[in-house]
């Protein structure tokens, strides 16, 4: 039988639902996973925490190695053309820790594969923030941009990718830069009319 059942509580009572099954839970935690407090001091913690600045994941006692997790599946999921199902993977990452810069460049790696430009440089743009010394980040804007048809706007972006790159002496991010730029000056007309983009190793 039902704790709830022996309890005679309505069903859409929460309050009385909550106060029947504090102590079962409380016994819960305390016999199974070695915590001494009530499931609400708990909730309360775990608030007091975030509020202080730790992520979600330290709050829950989580660690990195389960967000690698998370976003080695959504890799999995981006690479099998199930973007829509690794983006719910890496919401979830985000949500554990915002700041996490890989979770928020393959979500914009996602959009970008879905000439979701708009959607997609936003992310790049919080990416570069995120991590401003990286040439990668100006790279993708710069594809982004190419591909709703801005090419001045993209040539400054790719511009600044080639240098950083080269300053990291980073050969394979110089080589796609320079072609990018060599795209951008031979199209340009025509980027502006249609928006064009060539293809992009975003993915990978």
């Amino acid at each position: 039988m039902s704790f709830l059942n022996s309890a005679s509580i309505a069903p859409k009572d929460a309050e009385a639902v909550r106060a029947a099954i504090n102590p079962v839970i409380a016994a819960y935690m305390r016999e199974h996973c070695g915590i001494d407090k009530g499931p609400e001091a708990v909730i309360t913690e775990w608030i007091e925490q975030i509020s202080s600045g730790q992520t979600t994941a330290a709050a829950l006692g989580l660690t990195q190695d389960h967000i690698d997790a998370i976003l080695s599946q959504a890799r999995d999921l981006i690479r099998t053309g199930h973007l829509d199902k690794a983006r719910d993977k890496l919401l979830l990452a985000l949500l554990l820790n915002p700041l996490e810069v890989r979770a928020v460049y393959a979500t914009a790696a996602s959009l970008q594969m879905e000439q979701r430009y708009v959607d997609a440089g936003r992310l790049y743009a919080s990416y570069i923030v995120l991590n401003p010394l990286e040439a990668v980040g100006y790279l993708r804007m710069g594809e982004c941009l190419l591909g709703s048809g801005s090419p001045d706007d993209a040539r400054e972006f790719v511009a600044s990718a080639l240098s950083l790159a080269r300053e990291n002496e980073d050969a394979a991010t110089v080589e796609h830069a320079e072609k990018l730029l060599n795209f951008i000056d031979d199209n340009r007309a025509v980027i502006r009319v249609r928006g064009a983009s060539p293809t992009s190793d975003s993915a990978q």
